[in-house]
Parts: C-alpha cells; sequence; structure tokens
C-alpha cells in the first residue's frame, strides 16, 4: 500500500497487487485476506488485483494480504 499522507477513519482505501514475472498466458486469481480473529486464522475478504474498504474502528487495525492463486 502506497499512500501520501496519515489516513483516518471514513477515508476510502484501495489496495493493488502488482503481479511480476508470470510467463506466458498463465492462468491466477488474486484473493485478498485478513484475520478477524487468530483461531479462525486467514480468511478471503475479495478477490480481483484491488480490494477497496473504508476504514473504520473495526478494520483499522487488521493485517491484510494478496494471495495469488493458480487456476488449472
Amino acid at each position: 500500500m502506497q499512500n501520501n499522507g496519515d489516513i483516518y477513519f471514513g477515508d476510502q482505501v484501495t489496495l493493488l497487487a502488482e503481479v511480476s514475472g508470470v510467463e506466458g498466458n498463465a492462468d491466477y486469481t488474486i484473493r485478498w485476506q485478513t484475520i478477524y480473529d487468530e483461531e479462525e486464522g486467514w480468511v478471503n475478504i475479495g478477490s480481483g488485483r484491488t480490494y477497496a474498504f473504508t476504514v473504520n474502528e473495526s478494520n483499522a487495525k487488521l493485517p491484510y494480504r494478496a494471495v495469488m492463486v493458480c487456476n488449472d
């Protein structure tokens, strides 16, 4: 994530996954994940090159990650 300043509650945030080094016509999906609680672990919250959300108290401190999944 790249930003040009502070992020506040109510701000719209868009995360972008840049994929490089994929050769040919590779078929893949980008899945966005977060952890709501440690017992549940990582859960899918979206898919695609971008994931957008509005920052609020419940998601401000969550970790986010993009996972590339190869489609066979």
